[in-house]
Protein backbone atom coordinates (compact mmCIF):
# COMPACT_ATOMS: atom_id res chain seq x y z
CA UNK A 1 0.00 0.00 0.00
CA UNK A 2 3.03 2.29 -0.15
CA UNK A 3 4.00 4.03 -3.39
CA UNK A 4 6.92 6.41 -3.98
CA UNK A 5 7.42 8.60 -7.05
CA UNK A 6 10.25 11.08 -6.43
CA UNK A 7 12.83 12.66 -8.72
CA UNK A 8 15.89 14.76 -7.94
CA UNK A 9 19.28 14.32 -6.32
CA UNK A 10 20.80 13.85 -2.87
CA UNK A 11 24.48 14.43 -2.04
CA UNK A 12 26.67 14.20 1.05
CA UNK A 13 25.60 10.82 2.37
CA UNK A 14 26.28 9.17 4.76
CA UNK A 15 27.36 12.27 6.73
CA UNK A 16 24.09 13.83 7.92
CA UNK A 17 25.76 17.22 8.42
CA UNK A 18 26.76 17.32 4.75
CA UNK A 19 23.53 16.06 3.23
CA UNK A 20 21.94 18.29 0.61
CA UNK A 21 19.30 17.65 -1.98
CA UNK A 22 16.73 18.87 -4.45
CA UNK A 23 13.66 16.67 -4.65
CA UNK A 24 10.36 16.84 -6.46
CA UNK A 25 7.81 14.62 -4.76
CA UNK A 26 5.25 13.56 -7.32
CA UNK A 27 3.70 11.09 -4.92
CA UNK A 28 4.49 9.43 -1.64
CA UNK A 29 1.43 7.55 -0.49
CA UNK A 30 1.19 5.11 2.37
CA UNK A 31 -1.10 3.77 5.06
CA UNK A 32 -1.24 3.66 8.81
CA UNK A 33 -0.59 -0.07 8.71
CA UNK A 34 2.58 0.26 6.64
CA UNK A 35 4.01 3.02 8.85
CA UNK A 36 3.32 0.99 11.99
CA UNK A 37 5.14 -1.98 10.45
CA UNK A 38 8.23 0.13 9.68
CA UNK A 39 8.25 2.31 12.80
CA UNK A 40 10.09 0.97 15.88
CA UNK A 41 7.73 0.05 18.69
CA UNK A 42 7.11 2.93 21.08
CA UNK A 43 8.12 5.65 18.60
CA UNK A 44 4.57 6.93 18.20
CA UNK A 45 2.89 8.12 21.44
CA UNK A 46 0.04 5.87 22.53
CA UNK A 47 -2.43 8.78 22.50
CA UNK A 48 -1.82 9.63 18.82
CA UNK A 49 -3.75 7.99 15.95
CA UNK A 50 -2.29 8.20 12.45
CA UNK A 51 -4.65 8.71 9.49
CA UNK A 52 -5.64 5.53 7.69
CA UNK A 53 -4.31 6.87 4.36
CA UNK A 54 -1.72 9.58 3.59
CA UNK A 55 -0.39 11.18 0.41
CA UNK A 56 2.49 13.67 0.23
CA UNK A 57 3.32 15.83 -2.81
CA UNK A 58 5.49 18.90 -3.43
CA UNK A 59 9.17 19.78 -3.36
CA UNK A 60 12.03 20.27 -0.92
CA UNK A 61 15.55 21.59 -1.49
CA UNK A 62 18.54 22.58 0.62
CA UNK A 63 20.72 21.24 3.40
CA UNK A 64 20.98 21.20 7.19
CA UNK A 65 21.77 24.94 7.27
CA UNK A 66 19.24 26.24 4.76
CA UNK A 67 16.18 24.69 3.18
CA UNK A 68 12.96 25.53 1.42
CA UNK A 69 9.89 23.39 1.04
CA UNK A 70 6.49 23.37 -0.58
CA UNK A 71 4.74 20.27 0.70
CA UNK A 72 1.13 19.18 0.75
CA UNK A 73 -0.23 16.31 2.84
CA UNK A 74 -3.66 14.83 2.13
CA UNK A 75 -5.19 12.23 4.45
CA UNK A 76 -8.54 10.71 5.25
CA UNK A 77 -8.51 12.90 8.40
CA UNK A 78 -7.93 16.17 6.56
CA UNK A 79 -4.95 17.91 5.02
CA UNK A 80 -2.00 20.16 5.85
CA UNK A 81 0.63 22.07 3.90
CA UNK A 82 3.91 23.87 4.46
CA UNK A 83 5.38 26.48 2.10
CA UNK A 84 8.45 28.40 3.19
CA UNK A 85 12.15 28.60 3.87
CA UNK A 86 14.50 28.54 6.85
CA UNK A 87 18.22 29.07 7.41
CA UNK A 88 20.42 28.53 10.47
CA UNK A 89 17.60 26.61 12.19
CA UNK A 90 19.72 25.53 15.17
CA UNK A 91 20.96 29.05 15.93
CA UNK A 92 18.27 30.73 18.06
CA UNK A 93 19.71 34.18 17.33
CA UNK A 94 20.65 33.91 13.64
CA UNK A 95 17.82 31.71 12.41
CA UNK A 96 15.84 33.21 9.55
CA UNK A 97 12.43 32.00 8.44
CA UNK A 98 9.51 32.85 6.20
CA UNK A 99 6.66 30.45 5.67
CA UNK A 100 3.01 29.51 5.84
CA UNK A 101 1.42 26.49 7.49
CA UNK A 102 -2.17 25.54 6.71
CA UNK A 103 -4.62 22.95 7.96
CA UNK A 104 -7.68 21.86 6.02
CA UNK A 105 -10.39 20.11 8.03
CA UNK A 106 -7.64 18.36 10.00
CA UNK A 107 -9.46 16.21 12.54
CA UNK A 108 -7.49 16.82 15.72
CA UNK A 109 -10.05 14.98 17.82
CA UNK A 110 -9.38 11.66 16.09
CA UNK A 111 -5.63 12.23 15.78
CA UNK A 112 -5.30 13.17 19.48
CA UNK A 113 -7.85 10.53 20.55
CA UNK A 114 -10.01 13.16 22.23
CA UNK A 115 -12.97 13.79 19.95
CA UNK A 116 -15.16 14.81 22.89
CA UNK A 117 -13.08 17.99 23.18
CA UNK A 118 -11.50 18.62 19.76
CA UNK A 119 -12.62 18.36 16.15
CA UNK A 120 -11.65 19.46 12.63
CA UNK A 121 -9.41 22.52 12.22
CA UNK A 122 -9.14 24.77 9.16
CA UNK A 123 -6.53 27.50 9.62
CA UNK A 124 -3.57 29.29 8.07
CA UNK A 125 -0.59 30.86 9.88
CA UNK A 126 2.25 32.86 8.30
CA UNK A 127 5.46 33.71 10.16
CA UNK A 128 8.56 35.61 9.06
CA UNK A 129 11.55 36.98 10.88
CA UNK A 130 14.90 36.26 12.47
CA UNK A 131 15.71 34.49 15.72
CA UNK A 132 13.83 32.38 18.24
CA UNK A 133 15.17 34.04 21.40
CA UNK A 134 12.57 36.57 22.71
CA UNK A 135 15.43 38.86 23.77
CA UNK A 136 16.80 39.26 20.24
CA UNK A 137 14.16 38.04 17.80
CA UNK A 138 12.43 40.21 15.23
CA UNK A 139 9.39 38.41 13.91
CA UNK A 140 5.88 38.91 12.60
CA UNK A 141 2.96 36.52 12.65
CA UNK A 142 -0.51 36.57 11.17
CA UNK A 143 -3.16 33.97 10.82
CA UNK A 144 -6.77 33.04 10.25
CA UNK A 145 -8.76 30.28 11.86
CA UNK A 146 -11.64 29.69 9.49
CA UNK A 147 -13.16 27.03 11.72
CA UNK A 148 -12.10 25.05 14.77
CA UNK A 149 -14.16 22.62 16.81
CA UNK A 150 -13.60 22.78 20.57
CA UNK A 151 -15.87 21.37 23.25
CA UNK A 152 -18.38 20.34 20.57
CA UNK A 153 -18.71 23.90 19.25
CA UNK A 154 -17.43 25.04 15.85
CA UNK A 155 -15.71 28.40 16.31
CA UNK A 156 -15.48 30.49 13.14
CA UNK A 157 -13.75 33.60 11.79
CA UNK A 158 -10.82 34.22 14.13
CA UNK A 159 -8.04 36.49 12.83
CA UNK A 160 -4.83 37.59 14.52
CA UNK A 161 -1.61 39.48 13.86
CA UNK A 162 1.40 39.73 16.10
CA UNK A 163 4.99 40.86 16.21
CA UNK A 164 8.02 40.78 18.47
CA UNK A 165 10.60 43.47 17.68
CA UNK A 166 13.37 44.62 20.05
CA UNK A 167 11.68 42.82 22.97
CA UNK A 168 8.40 44.63 22.38
CA UNK A 169 5.44 42.52 21.40
CA UNK A 170 2.06 43.37 19.90
CA UNK A 171 -0.99 41.20 19.41
CA UNK A 172 -4.27 42.02 17.71
CA UNK A 173 -7.01 39.44 17.59
CA UNK A 174 -10.68 39.37 16.75
CA UNK A 175 -13.27 36.68 16.42
CA UNK A 176 -16.61 37.27 14.72
CA UNK A 177 -18.64 34.19 15.47
CA UNK A 178 -22.42 34.19 15.99
CA UNK A 179 -21.91 33.24 19.65
CA UNK A 180 -18.62 34.92 20.49
CA UNK A 181 -17.51 38.32 19.22
CA UNK A 182 -14.34 39.70 20.79
CA UNK A 183 -11.66 42.21 19.76
CA UNK A 184 -8.34 42.24 21.63
CA UNK A 185 -5.38 44.60 21.39
CA UNK A 186 -2.36 43.85 23.59
CA UNK A 187 1.18 45.16 24.01
CA UNK A 188 4.04 43.72 26.05
CA UNK A 189 7.54 44.98 26.83
CA UNK A 190 9.87 42.10 27.72
CA UNK A 191 13.03 44.17 28.18
CA UNK A 192 12.78 44.12 31.99
CA UNK A 193 13.00 41.21 34.42
CA UNK A 194 9.20 41.15 34.46
CA UNK A 195 7.06 42.16 31.46
CA UNK A 196 5.04 45.34 31.16
CA UNK A 197 1.57 44.68 29.77
CA UNK A 198 -1.20 46.76 28.21
CA UNK A 199 -4.51 45.22 27.21
CA UNK A 200 -7.75 46.43 25.69
CA UNK A 201 -10.50 43.90 25.08
CA UNK A 202 -14.01 44.55 23.80
CA UNK A 203 -16.38 41.68 24.41
CA UNK A 204 -19.46 42.26 22.29
CA UNK A 205 -20.98 38.83 22.84
CA UNK A 206 -20.05 35.66 24.68
CA UNK A 207 -22.89 33.15 24.78
CA UNK A 208 -21.43 30.61 27.18
CA UNK A 209 -24.49 28.40 26.79
CA UNK A 210 -24.04 28.01 23.04
CA UNK A 211 -20.32 27.43 23.59
CA UNK A 212 -21.23 24.49 25.84
CA UNK A 213 -19.56 25.83 28.99
CA UNK A 214 -22.81 25.75 30.97
CA UNK A 215 -26.33 24.42 30.56
CA UNK A 216 -27.75 27.66 31.97
CA UNK A 217 -28.72 30.46 29.60
CA UNK A 218 -25.91 32.97 30.13
CA UNK A 219 -24.56 35.74 27.88
CA UNK A 220 -21.95 38.39 28.71
CA UNK A 221 -20.67 41.60 27.15
CA UNK A 222 -18.27 44.24 28.45
CA UNK A 223 -14.86 45.90 28.16
CA UNK A 224 -11.61 44.95 29.86
CA UNK A 225 -8.61 47.28 29.99
CA UNK A 226 -5.34 46.73 31.81
CA UNK A 227 -2.09 48.64 32.15
CA UNK A 228 0.66 47.08 34.27
CA UNK A 229 4.08 48.77 33.84
CA UNK A 230 5.51 46.20 36.28
CA UNK A 231 4.21 42.65 36.80
CA UNK A 232 6.76 41.68 39.44
CA UNK A 233 4.66 39.99 42.19
CA UNK A 234 6.86 41.71 44.77
CA UNK A 235 6.24 45.12 43.21
CA UNK A 236 3.05 44.87 41.14
CA UNK A 237 2.12 48.21 39.62
CA UNK A 238 -0.87 48.91 37.43
CA UNK A 239 -4.61 48.99 36.93
CA UNK A 240 -7.32 46.66 35.65
CA UNK A 241 -10.84 47.82 34.77
CA UNK A 242 -13.88 45.77 33.75
CA UNK A 243 -16.53 48.21 32.54
CA UNK A 244 -19.87 48.20 30.76
CA UNK A 245 -20.65 44.66 31.90
CA UNK A 246 -24.05 43.31 30.96
CA UNK A 247 -25.19 39.81 31.83
CA UNK A 248 -28.25 38.06 30.46
CA UNK A 249 -29.30 34.99 32.42
CA UNK A 250 -32.52 33.42 31.29
CA UNK A 251 -35.03 36.26 30.98
CA UNK A 252 -33.16 38.49 33.43
CA UNK A 253 -30.86 41.35 32.36
CA UNK A 254 -28.22 42.75 34.71
CA UNK A 255 -25.95 45.78 34.33
CA UNK A 256 -22.90 45.93 36.59
CA UNK A 257 -20.86 48.87 37.80
CA UNK A 258 -17.20 49.09 36.84
CA UNK A 259 -14.88 46.64 38.59
CA UNK A 260 -11.42 48.06 39.25
CA UNK A 261 -8.18 46.57 40.56
CA UNK A 262 -5.36 48.97 41.41
CA UNK A 263 -1.88 48.07 42.62
CA UNK A 264 1.15 50.18 43.46
CA UNK A 265 3.04 52.00 46.21
CA UNK A 266 2.13 54.82 48.55
CA UNK A 267 3.89 56.62 51.41
CA UNK A 268 2.82 53.86 53.78
CA UNK A 269 3.82 50.90 51.59
CA UNK A 270 2.31 48.80 48.86
CA UNK A 271 -1.38 48.53 48.10
CA UNK A 272 -3.77 46.32 46.16
CA UNK A 273 -7.34 47.62 46.03
CA UNK A 274 -10.42 45.96 44.55
CA UNK A 275 -13.58 48.01 44.04
CA UNK A 276 -16.79 46.51 42.70
CA UNK A 277 -20.53 46.61 43.20
CA UNK A 278 -20.54 43.71 45.66
CA UNK A 279 -16.99 43.34 46.97
CA UNK A 280 -14.58 46.02 48.12
CA UNK A 281 -11.23 44.90 49.50
CA UNK A 282 -7.79 46.34 50.16
CA UNK A 283 -4.36 44.95 50.93
CA UNK A 284 -1.93 47.53 52.31
CA UNK A 285 1.56 47.39 53.80
CA UNK A 286 4.55 45.17 53.12
CA UNK A 287 3.90 41.91 51.24
CA UNK A 288 4.85 39.78 48.25
CA UNK A 289 1.82 38.70 46.22
CA UNK A 290 3.53 35.49 45.11
CA UNK A 291 3.97 34.45 48.76
CA UNK A 292 0.55 35.36 50.17
CA UNK A 293 -0.76 31.82 49.88
CA UNK A 294 2.15 30.49 51.95
CA UNK A 295 1.76 33.35 54.45
CA UNK A 296 -1.90 32.47 55.03
CA UNK A 297 -1.13 28.75 55.30
CA UNK A 298 1.70 29.22 57.77
CA UNK A 299 -0.43 31.62 59.80
CA UNK A 300 -3.23 29.10 60.35
CA UNK A 301 -0.97 26.03 60.55
CA UNK A 302 -0.85 26.07 64.39
CA UNK A 303 -4.64 25.77 64.47
CA UNK A 304 -5.18 23.16 61.75
CA UNK A 305 -3.45 19.96 60.67
CA UNK A 306 -1.92 20.96 57.35
CA UNK A 307 0.53 19.17 55.12
CA UNK A 308 4.06 20.54 54.84
CA UNK A 309 3.98 24.00 53.27
CA UNK A 310 7.63 24.84 52.98
CA UNK A 311 10.28 26.53 55.06
CA UNK A 312 9.22 29.68 56.88
CA UNK A 313 12.68 31.12 56.33
CA UNK A 314 12.05 31.26 52.57
CA UNK A 315 9.35 33.93 52.99
CA UNK A 316 10.12 37.63 52.80
CA UNK A 317 9.29 39.72 55.87
CA UNK A 318 5.71 40.96 55.77
CA UNK A 319 3.51 43.38 57.67
CA UNK A 320 0.18 44.14 56.06
CA UNK A 321 -3.49 44.82 56.66
CA UNK A 322 -6.41 43.27 54.83
CA UNK A 323 -9.87 44.84 54.83
CA UNK A 324 -12.98 43.72 52.98
CA UNK A 325 -16.66 44.50 52.77
CA UNK A 326 -19.16 42.29 50.96
CA UNK A 327 -22.70 43.42 50.15
CA UNK A 328 -25.45 41.92 48.04
CA UNK A 329 -25.29 42.94 44.38
CA UNK A 330 -26.62 41.81 40.98
CA UNK A 331 -23.45 39.73 40.58
CA UNK A 332 -24.49 37.49 43.47
CA UNK A 333 -28.00 37.27 42.06
CA UNK A 334 -26.60 35.95 38.78
CA UNK A 335 -24.45 33.21 40.28
CA UNK A 336 -26.43 32.56 43.49
CA UNK A 337 -30.07 32.94 42.39
CA UNK A 338 -31.36 31.21 45.55
CA UNK A 339 -29.75 33.88 47.75
CA UNK A 340 -32.76 35.88 48.92
CA UNK A 341 -31.10 37.87 51.69
CA UNK A 342 -27.55 38.88 52.46
CA UNK A 343 -26.45 41.22 55.23
CA UNK A 344 -23.19 43.14 54.79
CA UNK A 345 -20.02 41.32 55.85
CA UNK A 346 -16.98 43.23 57.08
CA UNK A 347 -13.47 41.98 57.80
CA UNK A 348 -10.33 43.60 59.17
CA UNK A 349 -7.12 41.59 59.58
CA UNK A 350 -3.44 42.19 60.25
CA UNK A 351 -0.55 39.85 59.39
CA UNK A 352 3.09 40.29 60.42
CA UNK A 353 6.25 38.17 60.42
CA UNK A 354 6.68 36.26 63.72
CA UNK A 355 3.51 37.88 65.09
CA UNK A 356 0.85 35.71 63.48
CA UNK A 357 -2.41 37.48 62.74
CA UNK A 358 -5.46 39.05 64.29
CA UNK A 359 -8.79 39.46 62.59
CA UNK A 360 -12.21 40.92 63.27
CA UNK A 361 -15.15 39.69 61.20
CA UNK A 362 -18.61 41.24 61.39
CA UNK A 363 -21.12 38.88 59.76
CA UNK A 364 -24.67 39.43 61.11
Amino acid sequence: NTNINVRGNIAGLPDANKVSGNLVINNISTSRKDIQLLMPKGTLPANITLPETMKLTGSIAGNMNAAKANLNLATNLGGASVNGSISNPTDKKRAKYDGTITARQLDLGVIMQNDSMYGPLTASVTASGTGFDPKTMNARLNGTVTSAVYNKYNYKNLNFTGEMIAQKGKLKMDIKDPNITIALDADADLSGKFPAIKLNTTIDTVNVTALHFTSDTLTYKGNITADFPNTDPADLTGNLFIAGSRIIMGSQHYSLDTISLRSGKSDTGEFLVLNSQGINAALTGKYNLAQLGSVFQQTIQPYYALDSIGNKDTLDDYNFNFTAQITKSPLFTVFLPSLNRMDPIKMNAHFATDEGFNAVVDAP
